[in-house]
C-alpha cells in the first residue's frame, strides 16, 4: 500500500510553479559572488525565468545566499544559509548543505517554500580546458500555497567552468530532472566575484 501511494505521489502530483535550481558547488566563497542565471523549462509548459544569486562569506565554512528573479514563473526571492563541513581538497570530494526559505508570486498567487540543498562537487584543473567543477544535488523541501502543500524533489546535475588563473569569473550550466513536483529545466549563466 505504501509503495503504491509513493508511486502515485511521484507520478501524479502536479509540478510546482516556483522552480528550484541549485546553480552552486560545495565551495564556500571567500569574497562576494554574483551569479546570473536563465532557466528554460522543458516540461509540459515551456517558459523562461531569470534569476540572480548573491553569495556573501560568513566564515571559513559558511556563507549566505540571496536569490531574486522573475519571468514565466512570476516573481521570486529567498535567503539561504550554506554550511560546507567537508571541503573540496586534494582527492577529497566537497559536500555542503544549504537551508533556507523562498517566496514566489505568480498571478496574485503566493507560494512559500522551505528548502534543503545538499551538494557534492569536485574541482578538476586541466592544462587546456581550465578549471571544471561538476556537481550534483537532490534538493528537497516543502512548498505551501493557498490551495495545497507540495514536497518538491529533483536531481540537479551541473558544472562550473572558469580560468584556473582568474577565479573572478565562471560559466555555469545545470539540468534539473523531476522526481516530485518540479518541471525539468536547463539553466545557463555566469558568476562574477568581487570585494
Amino acid at each position: 500500500m505504501l509503495k503504491r501511494a509513493t508511486l502515485l505521489l511521484v507520478f501524479v502530483t502536479s509540478p510546482a510553479w516556483a522552480r528550484y535550481s541549485v546553480f552552486d558547488t560545495s565551495d564556500i566563497v571567500t569574497k562576494n559572488k554574483f551569479t546570473s542565471e536563465i532557466q528554460v523549462f522543458t516540461g509540459d509548459k515551456v517558459g523562461a525565468q531569470f534569476l540572480g544569486h548573491l553569495d556573501t562569506p560568513n566564515s571559513d565554512d559558511t556563507q549566505f545566499r540571496w536569490e531574486f528573479g522573475g519571468g514565466y514563473q512570476g516573481l521570486e526571492g529567498g535567503i539561504f544559509f550554506k554550511w560546507s563541513p567537508v571541503p573540496d581538497h586534494e582527492n577529497q570530494v566537497g559536500f555542503s548543505l544549504a537551508t533556507g526559505i523562498s517566496y514566489a508570486n505568480k498571478d496574485n498567487r503566493s507560494s512559500l517554500a522551505l528548502r534543503a540543498v545538499p551538494v557534492v562537487s569536485k574541482a578538476f584543473i586541466t592544462d587546456s580546458w581550465g578549471r571544471w567543477t561538476p556537481y550534483f544535488s537532490f534538493p528537497f523541501g516543502v512548498s505551501f500555497n493557498e490551495s495545497k502543500t507540495e514536497y518538491p524533489l529533483h536531481l540537479a546535475l551541473g558544472t562550473q567552468w572558469g580560468d584556473e588563473h582568474n577565479e573572478n569569473w565562471a560559466l555555469i550550466f545545470e539540468s534539473g530532472f523531476n522526481m516530485n513536483s518540479i518541471s525539468p529545466y536547463v539553466s545557463g549563466g555566469f558568476a562574477l566575484s568581487f570585494d
